[in-house]
């Protein structure tokens, strides 16, 4: 699975081997649950095609390999990282601080939620699915059932053991 920091301010090449930029921000549709391409920042001010499709991407590892760059526009990540989400209750479940993209498809499969720093050391952070959740202008509902929680708990690993912190 990947995360935001293995897109963000990666060095993009195309084809030929010119260096476009980097990686400033990921573009998604949220509804379809999908990165659909990459902002990439370059270091000259005459680039004016900002925007690689993810079908044109070729290759993702210390730097990105893409067929070439359009112009585009879409949701940005940035947008969405900060939100509030909100179970069907009213009750505040904590911010989004990351999403889980699945390697093969580039599917979003959840949206990390942190609800703050002592409760993400003590509880961890929560994972929620895209598909139970609906994106609005300020917030963002969760309509999936409270009962069922996926947690991203701190842990440490010594002499080949698992420790839980919490």
């Amino acid at each position: 699975m990947y995360r935001i920091k293995d897109f963000f301010y990666k060095t993009v090449y195309d084809i030929k081997g010119k260096k476009l930029g980097s990686v400033r921000d990921i573009y998604i549709d949220f509804y379809k649950g999908k990165v659909i391409g990459l902002l990439v920042g370059g270091y000259s001010l005459k680039l004016k095609n900002n925007y690689t499709p993810i079908d044109e991407i070729l290759n993702i590892d210390d730097d990105i390999l893409v067929k070439g760059c359009i112009k585009g526009e879409g949701l940005k990540l940035t947008e969405i990282i900060g939100m509030e989400v909100i179970n069907r209750y009213g009750t505040i479940k904590g911010v989004v601080e990351d999403i889980l993209i699945k390697e093969e498809d580039y599917s979003i499969k959840g949206i990390i939620v942190g609800a703050g720093i002592i409760d993400k050391l003590i509880y961890g952070r929560e994972v929620i699915l895209i598909n139970q959740s609906v994106l609005g202008e300020d917030c963002i509902l969760y309509l999936g059932d409270s009962n069922v929680v996926v947690k991203n708990i701190p842990h440490e690993v010594s002499n080949n053991e698992y420790y839980k912190k919490a």
